[in-house]
C-alpha cells in the first residue's frame, strides 16, 4: 500500500507547498462571495424601491403575474437579471416601448434561462480564482494558518 501514500499526501491541503494556495482560495472565496451578495442585495433593494412590479403604461400578457419582475421608468432599452435567493428580472420602459409581446416574452425567457442555469455561479468561480491568483495573501493570514 506504499504506492497510495503520495496520492493521499498530495490530496491534503495542509502540506507546506499548498498552504498558501489554499489560504488564497479560501480568502478569495470569502471576500468575493460576501461582496457580491452584499452588492446584489443593495441593487435588489434599489430596484424594488425604484421599479414597479408590472408595466402600468401598457400591460402585456408577457408581463402578467411575473414574480420578481421589476420595470424601471427609463427610456434606454435594458434587460437583466439579479440572481440570488430573491431573484429579479429587470426591464426598462424602453424595452416595453420598443418590443412587441412575443419579443418581450423572449427577453424574459432569456433572463429566466440565465437565472435557471446559475450563470452567476460560474462567473463567481472565475472571479474567485482570478482574485486568488492576482491578490497576495497577507502575512497575518499565513501566520494564523495551521501548519
Amino acid at each position: 500500500m506504499e504506492h497510495d501514500r503520495p496520492a493521499a499526501a498530495a490530496a491534503r491541503p495542509g502540506l507546506p507547498g499548498h498552504r498558501r494556495h489554499v489560504i488564497q482560495l479560501l480568502r478569495s472565496g470569502h471576500v468575493v462571495g460576501t461582496g457580491l451578495r452584499e452588492r446584489r442585495r443593495r441593487h435588489r433593494d434599489l430596484v424594488d424601491l425604484l421599479g414597479t412590479p408590472d408595466a402600468p403604461a401598457q400591460p402585456s400578457r408577457a408581463l402578467q403575474r411575473q414574480d420578481g419582475l421589476r420595470v424601471l421608468d427609463h427610456p434606454t432599452p435594458t434587460a437583466y437579471c439579479l440572481p440570488g435567493q430573491q431573484q429579479r428580472i429587470v426591464l426598462s420602459a424602453g424595452v416595453l416601448d420598443r418590443l412587441g409581446p412575443q419579443e418581450i416574452g423572449a427577453v424574459l425567457a432569456h433572463e429566466r434561462a440565465h437565472l435557471g442555469a446559475r450563470h452567476d455561479l460560474v462567473l463567481e468561480l472565475f472571479t474567485v480564482l482570478h482574485r486568488a491568483v492576482t491578490t497576495p495573501t497577507p502575512r497575518w493570514a499565513l501566520a494564523r494558518a495551521p501548519h
